[in-house]
């Protein structure tokens, strides 16, 4: 059965207790006080019997590395083939965006100046088999004929007549004042590890 890379990290862990362990292994000794293994056999040479663990122990570790590298191998491949679907996808939305903008405008453009054409014929109504066009007065709309004298006409009259919006914090100022030694408060810099797949 194949191991997935959550199970290899896993044995990875396991591996490097393991490693502390032999550091620190003792045997337990038989009525003579000699070393013995788990089965009762004596040890001969204690530390040739722990570089055999460790050499073991160092091959398992290039089998996992083997096997680890192997299977991230394939999950980064797969990630790189989605990052260029993503921007590949991405692309596409943004020349569909401007496609559909130019669209837009040009409908705009066409509306206005068949609505200047049918107020020129004093047309109400246009009632055709594929289009059927109604010209209406519309409903009042406000236009500001000078934006910043109508605000502070209404910061000192009427405030309900302006949105405020809330402060946002200027993380990039936030960083050089924390970089250069200064302390804030309610604000740390914390590293976000990440990868780089290429």
């Amino acid at each position: 059965m194949s191991s997935t890379l959550y199970d290899i990290t896993g044995r990875f862990a396991e591996l490097f207790d393991a490693f502390d362990a032999i550091n620190d292994y003792e045997p337990d000794t038989n009525a003579d006080g000699e070393y013995i293994d788990d089965d009762g056999e004596v040890i001969a040479d204690l530390e040739a019997y722990k570089a055999d663990m460790l050499t073991m122990w160092f091959d398992t570790l290039e089998g996992i590395e083997g096997e680890f590298n192997e299977k991230a191998e394939n999950v980064a491949c797969f990630i790189k083939n989605l990052e260029r679907e993503a921007d590949s996808h991405e692309l596409e939305a943004k020349e569909q965006t401007a496609r559909a903008k130019t669209k837009r405008k040009k409908a705009e453009f066409l509306k206005k100046r068949l609505l200047q054409d049918m107020q020129a014929m004093k047309l109400k109504k246009v009632d055709m088999p594929r289009a059927k066009i109604t010209f209406s007065e519309g409903c009042d709309r406000v236009i500001i004929d000078d934006e910043r004298k109508f605000i502070d006409y209404a910061e000192a009259y009427n405030d309900s007549l302006i949105n405020y919006s809330d402060p946002t914090i200027r993380k990039s100022e936030v960083k050089k004042l924390l970089d250069s030694g200064e302390k804030l408060p309610a604000v740390h810099l914390e590293k976000k590890p990440y990868i780089t797949i290429k």
